[in-house]
């Protein structure tokens, strides 16, 4: 055998090494990147199992249990410095997408949820609703501290207990979406049934340091039976709160 054949067999003995080194590398790696990244501070991962590539793990967000989420990652997204990972929330309709590239992570997300495991998160703020929560084209992309928002999110409606400021109210609601109208705002329409068309509710606006604003349109407030304000045109916004998410 030739010294070239020896050098040959040796580094591709190396190869078939580290590729089965790399193929079973623990599930346990991904908490730990998570949680040193700047989701960390609401996303939790624990009792991972599997491997880095295939596998799952209890999550949280908010200090809420979410229950088990299972991910693929592609090895080849890691070659091209791009990192792609496709995740699923078990016993729910969600999924989505995350990568990571040239210092921008970009999250994808769609399916539905029912509104009812996001209580705990709600509850903090006043709120509580039933229906499920549908999500079409949704991404929040992420560059350094800025967080940019797209897409759609849509409730089926049902009753709901909202509290603004010093502002109470109970009512049974028709469908509403939320759409991104830029970077950092999403626009909050409601269904009119008489007219079968849409009007404006609300506004959500995402803030510096995790802080979020809040608005409410004269035509959302008279579904409570509270004309709030003095604005003739019911599509303005007649009140606003700040609240502090992340």
């Amino acid at each position: 055998m030739t010294r070239r054949t020896i050098i040959g067999f040796s580094l591709f003995g190396l190869f078939v090494f580290a590729l089965a080194v790399l193929t079973q590398l623990p599930a346990s790696i991904v908490p730990n990147l998570v949680h040193d990244s700047a989701a960390g501070a609401t996303l939790r991962l624990a009792a991972p199992q599997g491997t880095l590539w295939r596998g799952s793990a209890k999550v949280s967000v908010m200090q809420v249990d979410f229950g088990r989420l299972a991910w693929k990652m592609s090895p080849t997204s890691l070659v091209t410095l791009s990192p792609q990972l496709e995740w699923a929330l078990q016993d729910s309709g969600l999924s989505g997408q995350v990568t990571r590239k040239a210092g921008a992570v970009n999250a994808a997300l769609s399916g539905s949820i029912d509104i009812a495991q996001l209580a705990p998160i709600l509850s903090r703020y006043a709120i509580s609703a039933e229906g499920r929560l549908g999500f079409k084209d949704f991404r929040i992309a992420q560059i350094g501290d800025a967080l940019s928002l797209s897409g759609q999110i849509d409730w089926t409606g049902g009753s709901v207990d909202l509290g603004i400021g010093d502002w109470q109210g109970r009512q049974v609601l028709p469908a509403l979406r939320a759409e991104a109208t830029d970077a950092s705002r999403l626009r909050v329409t409601l269904l009119d049934t008489a007219t079968n068309t849409r009007v404006p509710a609300g506004e959500i606006e995402l803030l510096d340091d995790g802080w979020v604003k809040f608005g409410v349109t004269g035509h959302l407030a008279d579904h409570f039976g509270q004309p709030l304000g003095n604005a003739t045109n019911r599509s303005e916004i007649v009140l606003a709160v700040e609240e502090r998410l992340l």
